[in-house]
């Protein structure tokens, strides 16, 4: 993927010459994090939020309401202070 996109798309090691390179390397990182953000987006609406609320409405009621809390104070950590490495 690195090379078909660095090297066979943009190619910026065959612009090294050019007088405006600066611009045109911050400009395909621009363009290529804006479509990247773009298919990002369409994923989340189009995939993503029409799959949860199907799980929702589906297997909702399933998943545990109430989270486990761990009380850390309970837990004897003399060992790993007395045998340090």
């Amino acid at each position: 993927m690195r090379q078909w996109l660095w090297k066979d798309t943009v190619d910026c090691v065959g612009h090294y010459g050019y007088r405006f390179m600066p611009l045109y390397a911050i400009g395909c990182v621009l363009a290529i994090f804006t479509v990247c953000t773009l298919i990002d987006i369409l994923r989340i609406n189009c995939l993503e939020k029409p799959f949860f609320k199907f799980w929702d409405k589906r297997w909702g009621g399933i998943v545990l309401q109430k989270s486990t809390i761990i009380d850390m104070s309970a837990i004897d950590l003399s060992f790993f202070v007395s045998h340090q490495i």
